[in-house]
């Protein structure tokens, strides 16, 4: 399991750690397919877990690419 935040903050190193969640979970919704894949594999944006299981960081990486 991955903290949001801290996969957060490898995408957007340059804020701080609860914006660059926010910033993240914008993005997870905003990018239709991106948000479509995670939805079939159980992610729940109401959901209020700190935590990105595996398969959810693998689709994550693979819409938005490794992060830096």
């Amino acid at each position: 399991m991955t903290l949001k935040n801290d996969l957060a903050m490898l995408y957007f190193p340059d804020i701080d750690a609860n914006s660059a969640r926010r910033q993240l979970i914008r993005y997870l919704k905003e990018y239709q397919y991106l948000r479509q894949e995670l939805i079939l594999n159980g992610y729940s944006f109401a959901k209020k877990s700190p935590y990105f299981t595996p398969k959810e960081v693998e689709i994550i990486e693979k819409h938005l690419g490794k992060p830096s």
